[in-house]
């Protein structure tokens, strides 16, 4: 059976896979990009630590930051 970190690990994939298609056809802005990668990211976090993979949980990690950046440098110009 699923451990519900692996199911939120998944979910984190799923988000992070769909927008960078959406955003490869053009169907997705950079702003909104940034905001589904921080959730991704952070939603990828969650199995990284449950199962002690911590290569896994720092690029998880550093995605998420990056991404946050982004969002908070593009709210700035607006």
């Amino acid at each position: 059976m699923l451990a519900i970190a692996d199911i939120i690990g998944y979910l984190g994939s799923v988000i992070i896979i769909s927008t960078y298609a959406l955003k490869t056809l053009n169907r997705l802005g950079e702003v909104d990009y940034s905001k589904w990668n921080v959730i991704g990211g952070f939603f990828m976090i969650i199995p990284a630590v449950y199962h002690q993979a911590l290569p896994n949980a720092i690029t998880a990690f550093f995605w998420a930051v990056i991404s946050v950046i982004l969002v908070l440098k593009s709210q700035n110009k607006g």
